[in-house]
């Protein structure tokens, strides 16, 4: 059989919509998660809504944070639809507890 061209050119916009419905559901429910983090939250719990972290050795980024605190960073949520193009998330812990939060990213 063959199909005109609009045909196909209508079959590519339905799949790319749903590729874009897709990727929007995925970074919005990413961004729920990293907003959902708090001050006093445990660490586990992090770690579990974003994954694992590693250790920060850029400066120190934790001003709210009384001494012996350590710093992790995580990949953020590097997306268009939240204007993002670079995003990671800067967490310190005292005592397994998160005591500040800080986003870097463009």
């Amino acid at each position: 059989m063959k199909y005109k061209a609009s045909t196909y050119i209508a079959i590519g916009i339905c799949l790319l919509a749903f590729a874009l419905l897709g990727n929007l559901a995925y970074v919005n429910h990413k961004e729920i998660r990293i907003i959902s983090i708090k001050i006093g939250s445990d660490r586990l719990v992090v770690e579990n809504y974003i994954g694992k972290g590693r250790v920060d050795i850029s400066g120190p980024s934790c001003g709210k944070c009384s001494k012996g605190y350590s710093q992790f960073v995580y990949k953020g949520n590097p997306s268009l639809w939240f204007g993002r193009l670079e995003d990671s998330l800067v967490v310190c812990y005292l005592n397994n507890k998160v005591c500040d939060i800080n986003r870097v990213g463009l």
